[in-house]
């Protein structure tokens, strides 16, 4: 069972620093999916960015980012991602 838990803990970084490269994928299509206004994909976004090690502030820098429309920033905020 320790095997089972130890596999589904994905690490953050894989060599030197870098990100996991699920996390980043995910953190892309969540930017995307916000700059589209597809706010019904950002939930499962959120998820596996967080899976496979990204952090609550990286997530959130994602969400608030300034290019996005307030309507956008809007719609983050009702879907309980900001």
């Amino acid at each position: 069972m320790a095997q089972t838990q130890q596999a589904r803990a994905a690490p953050r970084f894989t060599v030197e620093g870098e990100w996991h490269p699920v996390a980043l994928t995910a953190l892309l299509y969540l930017q995307e999916a916000l700059r589209r206004e597809r706010y019904e994909e950002c939930a499962a976004y959120v998820a596996t960015a967080r899976e496979f090690g990204a952090a609550d502030e990286e997530i959130q820098g994602v969400i608030n980012e300034p290019r996005r429309s307030l309507k956008a920033q809007r719609a983050a905020h009702a879907l309980g991602l900001n």
